[in-house]
């Protein structure tokens, strides 16, 4: 009985969801892509919570120079400390990122911007480490930055960009808000 009146005197866990804006540094290639993305957490305590974020960059088809659009789906565990007012948090997740040019194609014409139809896209593994630091304005809101390593793994060779097996570190910065219920 007594087990069970501790059970009921836990608080509630929540769920969140979250847009956000964010800024991918690609170290391969020098460059910085914008994006939006969002987020789904299930708050499993105050110092735990299971997060799934997806961010999608669209550079655009022919910006092949950049590396064509990007997008990546990445899942784990925030986990930190809370008050009231603000929250610092450690965060590790997996998941995959799709690149639109990812490597050659067949034998196309040598011309400066190659055309998209010259990269074929690939999927990669992808992991992201890092922080966040959360605010909250309101009992059920978040403002939120978060700032991650996303690295991943060259499929592939590209003739134009890395080897096959390179490991790419890229810095990740967003920044958004969140509405728990």
């Amino acid at each position: 009985m007594a087990s069970a009146q501790l059970a009921w005197a836990q608080p509630a866990q929540r769920l969140e969801v979250g847009a956000q804006f964010t800024e991918l540094h690609l170290s391969g290639i020098g460059s910085t892509e914008s994006g939006v993305g969002g987020r789904f957490a299930w708050h499993v305590s105050e110092a735990l919570a299971l997060e799934g974020v997806s961010d999608f960059f669209p550079t655009g088809k022919n910006n092949v120079p950049r590396g064509g659009r990007k997008f990546h789906a990445l899942f784990g565990p925030k986990i930190g400390w809370r008050t009231a007012r603000v929250g610092i948090f450690a965060k590790t997740r997996a998941g995959a990122q799709r690149v639109g040019e990812g490597r050659q194609e067949g034998g196309c014409i040598l011309i400066f911007p190659p055309p998209e139809g010259c990269y074929a896209g690939e999927t990669r593994l992808a992991f992201d480490v890092g922080g966040v630091v959360e605010v909250y304005p309101f009992p059920r809101s978040s403002l939120r930055v978060d700032v991650g390593d996303i690295a991943t793994r060259l499929v592939r060779s590209s003739d134009r960009f890395a080897r096959r097996g390179d490991v790419a570190h890229d810095l990740q910065v967003a920044a958004g808000v969140g509405f728990r219920f």
